[in-house]
């Protein structure tokens, strides 16, 4: 077996100032030299090689690359972080990230390994060391398991220690920094599309010619009223407004827009409540309200009664004169009286719970952020503004002149609007008003939607295990389906009772009349203006874990820890910046030495050009 190789020139400290030539012969190595050449140790003849060398230059150089690369990947994800994922043609975010950390992670291998390779020099300047450690400094410098030999054998007390560690901590590099990136679906808007949504301004319609005392009401808000009682869709589309989303997701400014809502107070305390016998063992309680003169009856379970349990509730439109809470209202406020619980009793110790519910529907302009998500409509409201007064239109001589009159009973209800003026001048540009244009919502309307709510909202309604009934106090209840409404709004209310016991939730009618307002709201706004929206559509957005970064920094940090300490300390020591070149080690000595007293000095062995020095492996026994 034969091997040819040719090596480096060695360090500066190994050359001589005298020339000599030597040849030695053995059975298994020959050495031949073709030239040697006197290198004197001056700054003027050192080469380029070994100043780089001598000053560390590679291995700084690599520090900063690998330093430059962690800044570039950090830089590049704190961009993207929380950010639609880029569409790069030629390169992917994951092949940005692997490339940057592979680079970051050769160059801290590099120059670590540089600085394993140099404390060895360091260790064995320090003081006399078992000839071994060359070897367990070489495996170090080779791979993690060498790396942790080290560690053991100088227990942490050398910067070669944190080198170790570094090589070890570098296996989990490039997880650590693949796992940086997480992706997630998010939306960005999408200017080749816009969404739309109804919003309104004025509210003048009806549904057919003047009846007495008002209007009716006009077919899409008695339909949307309707649909409160009698939709079955649990997506409540009588809520919701018009609106167009071609995506999944759609976002709108704030909108101001007419609307309505309801008030509603608990009246309770305001009940008059009593039981009386019907016979010795039958008992019929009522709730009265004293002031607008409206009765509830229950008669509550038991079981030695010849009577069945019959439920009910009473419902009523009162004037200004007889509303309890809601007296200064231009509409009709409604009373509501219903036993909530009922159960077997006695005269002398009834068990019925009553609740007593006043309520009205007023006009509002109401200022809004809508939102569609996931096919998902929502409304947030920013703001309400209820303030508004009523005017008189001239319009024989100047349709823009508004002239106000406290008395309107004897004149033509078309003749009056309210107007309201809320203070939010920039969100109305999307409705094109001036700043000083009004919201207007006309009399007529008002009167027809209020007769509407009178009529529906106005009878006694009860139930036992055989039979219900149904009593109208209005005389105009034929108009609508004031039957069919009440009916629906028991039954929905009672649907778990049975023949003994009735317990209905708290607070129902004030639910109730808050979906009509919605209805009224949602008519409001169907019926004139369009406003203009964000479109949006799902993409894939990058999320940073930042924590997965640290050991990508601490093993850099690690390697720079270990490479200038290990600097430090060959300057400190004196020691020959020898690194990983083991030439070194072949021509340090030569065989026999020099008698100095007792003992035997090593002779320095005269060193050759090693660019020239050629060598062959002869006759090697495969024994020790």
């Amino acid at each position: 077996m034969a091997a040819r190789t040719e090596g480096p020139a060695p360090t500066q400290e190994l050359l001589e100032d005298d020339r000599r030539m030597s040849e030695d012969q053995s059975s298994d190595i020959q050495v031949t030299t073709s030239s040697v050449s006197t290198v004197h140790e001056t700054a003027s003849e050192r080469s380029a090689r070994m100043r780089i060398s001598d000053w560390f230059v590679l291995e700084i150089l690599a520090t900063g690359v690998s330093a430059g690369a962690l800044i570039a990947l950090v830089a590049v994800l704190a961009k993207y972080d929380g950010k639609p994922q880029p569409d790069w043609y030629y390169m992917s975010l994951n092949s940005l990230i692997s490339w940057l950390s592979t680079i970051s992670r050769a160059c801290i291998l590099f120059f670590v390994s540089e600085a394993l390779g140099q404390s060895k020099w360091v260790w064995f300047s320090q003081e006399e060391q078992p000839i071994s450690n060359i070897r367990t400094f070489d495996s170090a410098t080779r791979g993690p398991y060498g790396a942790l030999e080290l560690i053991w054998t100088l227990q942490g007390r050398h910067f070669a220690a944190l080198g170790s560690l570094a090589v070890v901590l570098a296996l989990a590099f490039d997880p650590f920094a693949q796992n940086l990136v997480h992706y997630y679906e998010g939306t960005v808007r999408d200017t080749s599309n816009t969404a739309t949504i109804s919003s309104s301004s004025y509210y003048g319609s009806h549904g057919g010619p003047f009846q007495v005392d008002a209007f009716p009401v006009e077919y899409a808000l008695k339909t949307n009223v309707y649909n409160v009682f009698f939709s079955r869709d649990s997506e409540t589309p009588w809520s919701i407004p018009r609106y167009g989303c071609p995506s999944t997701n759609c976002t709108w400014d704030s909108i101001v827009s007419l609307d309505a809502r309801a008030l509603c107070a608990n009246i309770t305390e305001h009940l008059t409540q009593s039981c009386d016998g019907l016979s010795s063992d039958d008992i019929n309680c009522t709730a009265t309200l004293t002031k607008s003169q409206i009765d509830a009856w229950a008669l509550p379970y038991d079981p030695d009664s010849e009577y069945a349990q019959a439920v009910g509730f009473v419902v009523k439109a009162v004037n200004s004169s007889q509303a309890i809470t809601y007296t200064n209202t231009t509409t009709s406020a409604i009373q509501f009286v219903e036993p909530l619980k009922s159960s077997g009793s006695s005269p002398g110790d009834p068990v019925i719970k009553w609740e007593a519910t006043e309520c009205t529907i007023e006009p509002v302009v109401r200022k809004f952020r809508a939102s569609v998500r996931n096919n998902d409509y929502s409304e947030e409201t920013l703001a309400i503004w209820s303030d508004r007064a009523l005017v008189r239109m001239n319009y024989t001589e100047d349709p823009d002149y508004l002239g106000t009159s406290p008395d309107f009973a004897f004149t033509n209800d078309t003749d009056y609007q309210w107007h309201f003026y809320p203070p939010w001048s920039e969100e109305l540009t999307h409705l094109k008003l001036r700043p000083n244009q009004s919201f207007i919502y006309t009399l007529s309307a008002e009167k027809a939607i209020a007769k509407f709510l009178r009529i529906i909202f106005t009878g006694y309604y009860w139930q036992n295990s055989t039979e219900y009934g149904y009593n109208s106090t209005d005389p105009e209840a034929a108009l609508y389906a004031s039957s069919d409404v009440l009916q629906s709004f028991h039954r929905e209310g009672r649907s778990a009772c049975d023949s003994r016991r009735c317990d209905v939730k708290l607070d129902r009618f004030n639910r109730t009349m808050s979906s009509v307002a919605q209805a009224i709201a949602k008519t409001f706004r169907d019926s004139q203006d369009t406003t203009y929206g964000h479109l949006e559509v799902t993409v894939t957005h990058i999320a940073v874990h930042w924590q997965w970064i640290t050991l990508p920094i601490f093993v850099w940090v690690l390697g720079a820890v270990a490479l200038f300490g290990t600097v430090w300390k060959t300057r400190r020591r004196r020691a020959p910046r020898w690194k990983n070149d083991p030439l070194p080690l072949l021509f340090l000595y030569q065989d026999g030495g020099e008698k100095e007293g007792d003992w035997e000095r090593p002779r320095p062995r005269p060193i050759p050009d090693i660019d020239t020095v050629k060598v062959k492996l002869h006759g090697v026994s495969p024994h020790l």
